[in-house]
């Protein structure tokens, strides 16, 4: 959605757009597909998290956030000095697609390895099938 979203508005006219965010615009245009490759890429990290948590799995989780966190902040640091705002944003969506890996791989492992242990108790319940989680 965040995809279609920008490639709608990236097909405004300039005219438009000065008359929708006025000299903001000049700002925002460069960096509109690289901030929603980035927010699409968080979109897919967020799938991960929630896997994660549903695994009950907060060792990967933290392992992952920590990369993510470092890999975000240095991709940005090293854009923003080498190519200015647009390089921060394009390396901000690399870090975040490299991200999504991550966290997806640890997701992964983390399910594989509840399948097959004891079922976990949630209340009066037991959750026995930990692959629907």
């Amino acid at each position: 959605m965040v995809l279609g979203w920008t490639g709608l508005v990236s097909l405004v006219q300039d005219a438009v757009g000065r008359g929708l965010l006025g000299e903001a615009w000049g700002i925002a245009q460069p960096v509109l597909v690289p901030v929603a490759a980035q927010m699409a890429g968080s979109a897919l990290v967020m799938g991960a998290v929630i896997v994660l948590r549903g695994a009950a799995e907060p060792r990967r989780s933290l392992r992952s956030r920590v990369t993510q966190s470092i890999l975000v902040i240095a991709g940005a640091s090293v854009g923003a000095v080498a190519w200015g705002v647009r390089g921060a944003a394009w390396m901000m969506a690399g870090a975040t697609a490299i991200s999504a890996v991550i966290w997806w791989r640890a997701a992964v492992k983390g399910v594989r390895d509840r399948v097959g242990t004891p079922p976990v108790r949630v209340g009066e319940n037991y959750v026995t099938d930990v692959t629907h989680l």
